[in-house]
């Protein structure tokens, strides 16, 4: 009986996966919650208007997404 009960104390038993538990965490958490939904890029991601998409993706499909291109050059 000794044994048995080593062997349960050893193994521990979740109602869960841990795994997809930590996986879960790791997309949603951080800089990998804010990717560019074109590219997959972390860096200059535009989240304004849930658009979730790269500065360097708008400038190649900003007149599909309707917007027109800026010529104000402050000086």
């Amino acid at each position: 009986m000794a044994t048995s009960e080593k062997a349960r104390g050893t193994v521990a038993k979740f109602k869960f996966d841990i795994e997809q538990y930590r996986r879960s965490i790791y997309e949603r958490k951080g800089k990998r919650a804010h990717r560019c939904i074109r590219c997959g890029t972390t860096k200059g991601v535009i989240r304004k208007y849930g658009l979730y998409i790269c500065r360097r993706c708008i400038r190649e499909i900003h007149d599909i997404l309707g917007f027109k291109k800026s010529s104000i050059h402050r000086g």
